[in-house]
């Protein structure tokens, strides 16, 4: 129908912003004559730096590591052993910047060639880069940390997560933890805990919900009479009240 006729220009002109936008382009690649052709996107994604012998330039634009998976996905793809779907790294010939990408490919056996679309990756592969360093970091401030730590939701109380160290400390496991509220462990009333959450949220500090007896024992066997001991030390607090605890170190 007439709505659906695009100008071919102006076809053409979307397909370059799409292509653009998207970081993406495609490649027809004739087995035949071993001819290369791009989309302008590919062009750009590659950084080619001229039009003619893409083929020899996307193989010597890739970084050396993975310049055998490239030619041995495409003997795959034309074997029909694995479908061509990749990803490695290149060197841009245009400005010399290494990017990520990821290629995808099919084979036309009547035709002998080979369509693939490329896609620029970079960003990606630096946010799943950031991940695994903040999971990394995550895992050596909380879950590794010896002190007892937890991840509370400052709206509700609830326990979001518990390191090994405060399952330990508290006598029960973490999945039984994550299932509980801060309300069940804390001596504080429920408005003195939502106070001080409420604090944390509004000032987007860490603050430390202890009642004074938690904090007097931790402080002595950190900084007291009971740093450096080894076995059972139990300490007790005299004042309005008495307050106790138990600290095994082995």
């Amino acid at each position: 129908s007439a709505c659906i006729e695009p100008d071919l220009a102006k076809s053409e002109a979307m397909l370059r912003r799409a292509e653009r936008a998207a970081r993406i382009g495609c490649w027809e690649l004739d087995l035949s004559t071993g001819l290369m052709v791009g989309s302008e996107g590919a062009i750009e994604v590659f950084g080619f730096d001229r039009c003619d012998d893409l083929l020899k330039q996307a193989l010597d634009a890739a970084i050396p590591e993975c310049r055998p998976l490239f030619r041995q996905a495409l003997d795959d793809l034309i074997a029909g052993i694995a479908p061509y779907d990749i990803e490695f790294r290149v060197r841009r010939p245009r400005d010399g910047r290494l990017v990520d990408l990821h290629a995808t490919a099919e084979y036309d056996r009547a035709s002998r060639t080979v369509f693939g679309v490329v896609e620029d990756i970079t960003v990606r592969k630096a946010a799943e880069a950031e991940l695994v360093e903040s999971e990394g970091r995550y895992r050596s401030l909380f879950q590794d940390n010896t002190s007892a730590m937890l991840l509370i939701d400052p709206e509700d109380g609830r326990i979001v997560d518990a390191n090994a160290a405060a399952a330990a400390f508290y006598g029960w496991g973490r999945r039984k933890m994550r299932s509980m509220s801060i309300h069940d462990i804390n001596t504080l009333t429920r408005e003195e805990i939502q106070s001080a959450m409420g604090a944390a949220a509004q000032l987007k500090r860490k603050v430390s919900i202890v009642n004074d007896a938690d904090a007097a024992g931790i402080a002595e066997m950190r900084f007291g009479q009971g740093a450096g001991r080894r076995g059972v030390v139990i300490f007790l607090t005299l004042g309005t009240g008495v307050g106790s605890g138990v600290f095994v170190a082995a």
